[in-house]
């Protein structure tokens, strides 16, 4: 049985309606496919920060999974694949496990492979980076591996390529980027479908699955 510790950085206290059902889906029918929700961890406020809390607070916990799911994403249907999923890669260089999301257009996901590009992935596996929406992290993996209290889980930065130009490496590229470099997994797992609900009035692909 997977211990699942399950919440999420849901901003502005706003949580979807198909969010919800997701959770009662989760609760209703997880010890059927092998999840056991134990905990609940939900943080309001910066991601960045909301992040750090809830991850913090799940390895607080005895729980082997934080399940971790954005307010604007829901994965109605999807607990027997989840399950299947925790199960396969419930292995000690496992970090996290995330399903790809759709970032806005219909062919921009959020995973970037080894060769730094973005694929529309069939078969699980290591990724270099991926974007979150419902992401698992292996909490055995970072009461093991990260140093705790020494670095924050989650940061956006901001670099300079010394020319006068800047990007900003998002909290979770970047996370996932500092897992790879201690050795851990970033898998991509497309078996899990999840939904991004963009609500932005008038975005053409609002609510595109």
């Amino acid at each position: 049985m997977q211990t699942l510790a399950f919440g999420g950085p849901w901003y502005g206290s706003k949580l979807d309606t198909r969010l919800c059902l997701s959770l009662i889906q989760l609760v209703a029918h997880g010890p059927a496919a092998g999840l056991l929700p134990e905990h609940i961890v939900v943080k309001d406020g910066m991601l960045d920060l909301s992040r750090n809390q809830i991850l913090a607070e799940a390895l607080a916990t005895p729980c082997k999974w934080l399940l971790s799911v954005d307010a604007d994403c829901s994965f109605i249907g999807q607990i027997q694949a989840l399950g299947e999923a925790l199960a396969r890669w419930d292995h000690a260089g496992v970090a996290l496990v995330a399903a790809p999301t759709h970032c806005g257009t219909r062919d921009e996901w959020n995973v970037v492979d080894s060769y730094g590009k973005s694929p529309i992935l069939v078969t699980p596996g290591p990724v270099s980076r991926i974007g979150f929406g419902l992401v698992a992290f292996h909490l055995p993996w970072y009461r093991q591996n990260w140093p705790i209290g020494e670095d924050p889980y989650f940061q956006t930065v901001v670099q300079s390529d010394g020319l006068g130009s800047f990007k900003t490496v998002s909290e979770d590229y970047g996370h996932c980027s500092r897992v790879n470099a201690m050795g851990g997994l970033a898998i991509c797992e497309p078996s899990i479908r999840v939904k991004h609900h963009i609500v932005r009035a008038g975005h053409p692909f609002s609510d595109y699955e």
